[in-house]
């Protein structure tokens, strides 16, 4: 059983705390640090933290807002500016240094921020379905799939399952046993023995507040600064991370590498061929 461990952060309001998964030797100079997406947690990389603890200590921590980890009390203070301070607060109070790193998707943006930093601590960087420009109808899809799931209650696992065979669909095909880790991590138990969302909804409030056409995500010049080594993993039918979006990463930093697997956004690194991808790339 993996137990979870925690650190206090700072918040504009005060304080709050982010929960993490630990794997492999804690003694390990090789560290590898894995970041989910934007409504998950750190347990969606079980799979590849058990595939990769005989060679890295690996952590998976919840960002805030999500799992194991703290809700905040403003919704206004989630956003990536948060993350990455939190994020660097985990480095700096478990004195990490060596760090590799694997992002899904919203995880993978806050990998590239750090890492684009002037004496960044991050070897090798995995952005898993995410780069550094989201176009406005990409985003409207992705914010409308949100707003439109309510806040729903599950009277027992198996309505989760279903659930998210239904809203990760772009998963591609899954076994049932990787169907039921996914619902596993989806949830929390309510005190009246049902399930809810294990996510705070206030970090969906920044769609909610959102008026007119929705402006591009544009990091480029943020890409522009990344140095280190990249894997790019690619959802052949993604509908965040398109083609065009690829090749101008690829003719701004040629020596990515890019992995193409059959699914939409994003891959979720629970099959065989992706975590070899990972590991054989890693290695």
């Amino acid at each position: 059983m993996v137990n979870y461990e925690y650190i206090e952060c700072k918040n504009p309001k005060g304080q709050h705390r982010i929960a993490y998964t630990q794997w492999g030797n804690p003694h390990n100079e090789r560290v590898l640090i894995c970041v989910h997406g934007f409504s998950r947690t750190g347990r969606d990389f079980d799979y590849l933290a058990t595939a990769l603890q005989e060679k890295y200590r690996i952590i998976c921590p919840d960002i805030v807002g999500r799992g194991k980890s703290d809700w905040l009390s403003n919704s206004s203070d989630y956003g990536l500016p948060l993350y990455i301070s939190d994020i660097l607060t985990l480095i700096n109070q478990l004195n990490l240094s060596n760090i590799d790193w694997v992002g899904t998707s919203m995880g993978g943006l806050i990998g590239m921020f750090i890492a684009s930093q002037k004496n960044s601590l991050i070897n090798r960087l995995v952005m898993n379905d995410i780069g550094p420009e989201i176009v406005p109808e990409s985003l409207k899809r992705w914010a409308g799939k949100y707003l439109s799931q309510g806040n729903p209650d599950f009277e027992n696992l198996t309505q989760v399952t279903e659930y998210v065979r239904e809203f990760y669909s772009d998963y591609g095909a899954l076994t049932d046993s990787e169907w039921e880790h996914i619902a596993k991590y989806t949830v929390k138990k309510t005190s009246e023995g049902k399930y809810q969302l294990h996510y705070d909804l206030s970090i969906i409030d920044m769609f909610r507040v959102s008026t007119g056409e929705l402006k591009p995500v544009d990091f480029w010049q943020i890409w522009s600064s990344v140095s280190s080594p990249v894997l790019l993993l690619h959802g052949e039918e993604s509908y965040l991370l398109l083609p065009e979006t690829i090749e101008k990463m690829q003719s701004i930093y040629p020596q990515i590498t890019v992995k193409h697997f059959p699914c939409g956004h994003n891959p979720p690194l629970l099959s065989t061929d992706q975590i070899e991808a990972i590991a054989d790339w890693l290695n």
